[in-house]
């Protein structure tokens, strides 16, 4: 419908920032972004970008925390840490994603 073209149209016209944002969010496995990013024929660039720019620092920090809770004294203060960048996560990519569809409506 209406609301779905207006999505595709704000993704194909944000691109990484697009892809950053739901790569962030938790909201669909990374295959099912991925099958979505070529029906609506994101440009393989774009997708790589984004896919990279979320991938990378996630994979840095779960060899940072992998390495943490290995060591015997995991304590509330990590589990705090790691909530809280979870939580930070989440609702940055929440507001990126909200950001986009609002300019794709204004643009309309």
């Amino acid at each position: 419908g209406p609301r779905i073209t207006r999505i595709t149209g704000a993704v194909l016209a944000r691109g990484v920032p697009a892809v950053i944002a739901l790569r962030l969010l938790p909201m669909a496995p990374h295959v099912v972004i991925a099958i979505a990013a070529g029906a609506v024929r994101l440009s393989f660039r774009d997708f790589m970008v984004g896919s990279a720019v979320v991938s990378l620092p996630l994979a840095l920090a779960l060899t940072i925390l992998g390495g943490t809770f290995m060591d015997a004294g995991v304590g509330a203060r990590t589990w705090l840490t790691v909530g809280l960048a979870a939580l930070a996560m989440v609702a940055t990519s929440a507001w990126l994603l909200r950001g986009i569809v609002r300019r794709a409506n204004i643009e309309r």
